[in-house]
């Protein structure tokens, strides 16, 4: 007959922490359930690996005589081993989890073609807690949805198949589009939506058969880097595909410069040329003037009451964008840079007169301003990223976008500067950037 288990009465609960408790009465086993991440299914192992890893679970599976008979067992267990890797060894997090209930997977199924459901994850979780690759713990969501990774899961697949995060892969579209309420809506079939993602796709496929290595960082933002995270989307708005358009999606883009430039790119290190003022000479392209016939070279064009370039140059970008006007500029950038550009906020910039002494110094653009043109600004910038990454595409040279920014091997650095003043005249806007 089992022994009943009495509670310890002598424990203080009232002095101590949610964390503490759960583990005072066995629910956690000290790493806190708060400490997760939600498990992304659209996130798979990928490369030459991937295989030899299935096959090895699968093997172990049969050798064990356990029963896993689900559909899409491969795409299952894929799923869950790049997602324990990608949250618990290289976010740093306790847990990797996902509600277990019927209802939440119905939407993930369309999201992954059918090829994870209900059934099929929380067998395949089931299946690796049997082989004791996982420990489960009972979570918000119903059944034990919190799952973290053993010694013997760390052994067998990190240590032994030397994972890293070019094994991981998060899949998505080339391009999608969102209606004027920012909601995503399909993208119909057509003879211009299949030339541009053409041109994402083959894009995309040279930089996943190119070996893109991060350099070191510190742990916590090694943490926050989705390296899943290797493929573009064009990003169109409004329905229409000529409004953004902007290229978004890979690791390196949110990266800042001093880790960007320690990637290396097939062994090699990289060099990231830069367009100057890149917005302001579009705005000039859109009237068919040059920024130069008014501003010579030596001069910095977004000067304006002797601020800091990079608060003028965050103020005019947010004042040609939506939900910017001449009485909410304040406040509306008043949040944005208290959150951009923590190190230089101040209370009470007169972000309003900032833009005003911009619109001074280029009365030929001013009217612009506050005319909420920044998806327009934003398709000519992605036509320039379009042109240049295709034109490197097709002498197989992989390039890092980083929209107004693009990194290359040092060996190629020459034909990108070319290629990137050439996209200006083929695009036959007059206003051309100078490269640094």
């Amino acid at each position: 007959m089992l022994s009943s288990i009495t509670p310890n009465f002598s424990v203080d609960f009232k002095n101590m922490s949610e964390g503490e408790i759960m583990i005072a009465i066995g629910q956690d086993s000290g790493d806190f359930l708060q400490t997760s991440s939600l498990a992304d299914f659209n996130t798979n192992l990928f490369g030459t690996k991937s295989r030899r890893i299935i096959k090895f679970i699968i093997d172990e599976v049969k050798s064990n005589k356990l029963k896993f008979s689900v559909v899409n067992k491969k795409e299952n267990i894929s799923v869950l081993i790049a997602n324990l890797y990608r949250i618990i060894y290289l976010g740093l997090k306790h847990y990797c989890h996902a509600p277990m209930s019927p209802g939440y997977f119905k939407d993930i199924g369309k999201l992954t073609n059918r090829k994870i459901g209900y059934n099929g994850w929380s067998e395949t979780v089931r299946i690796f807690k049997q082989l004791g690759y996982i420990q489960t713990v009972k979570g918000y969501e119903g059944w034990f949805s919190r799952i973290k990774y053993t010694d013997k899961f760390h052994y067998d697949f990190i240590e032994k198949f030397k994972l890293d995060p070019q094994d991981i892969l998060k899949t998505r579209p080339s391009i999608t589009k969102k209606n004027s309420k920012g909601v995503e809506v399909e993208v119909k079939n057509s003879r211009r939506t299949y030339q541009v993602i053409r041109r994402v796709e083959n894009y995309n496929k040279l930089l996943l058969n190119t070996d893109i290595v991060p350099g070191k960082m510190d742990a916590t933002t090694g943490a926050k880097t989705p390296f899943a995270n290797r493929t573009y989307t064009r990003r169109f708005v409004k329905s229409n595909l000529k409004l953004g358009g902007r290229f978004y999606g890979p690791y390196w883009q949110n990266l800042p410069k001093r880790y960007r430039k320690l990637i290396k790119i097939n062994g090699k290190e990289v060099v990231e040329l830069d367009y100057n003022a890149m917005h302001l000479h579009l705005l000039y392209s859109k009237i068919n003037k040059s920024l130069y016939d008014y501003y010579s070279f030596a001069e910095e064009p977004y000067t304006a009451l002797e601020y800091d370039r990079k608060i003028v140059k965050f103020a005019f970008t947010a004042c040609i964008n939506e939900n910017c006007t001449r009485k909410n500029v304040n406040q509306v950038l008043g949040q944005r840079v208290s959150k951009a550009l923590p190190d230089l906020f101040e209370r009470g910039l007169p972000y309003g007169k900032i833009i005003d002494a911009l619109a001074d110094n280029h009365p030929q653009i001013g009217s612009m301003f506050y005319s909420e043109i920044g998806h327009e600004i934003a398709y000519m910038e992605s036509r320039v990223t379009d042109y240049v990454v295709t034109v490197l595409t097709k002498h197989k040279i992989p390039t890092l976008s980083i929209h107004d920014s693009f990194l290359v091997s040092k060996p190629k650095v020459s034909f990108l500067r070319i290629i990137m003043q050439e996209a200006f005249t083929k695009l036959r806007y007059k206003s051309i950037p100078f490269i640094k």
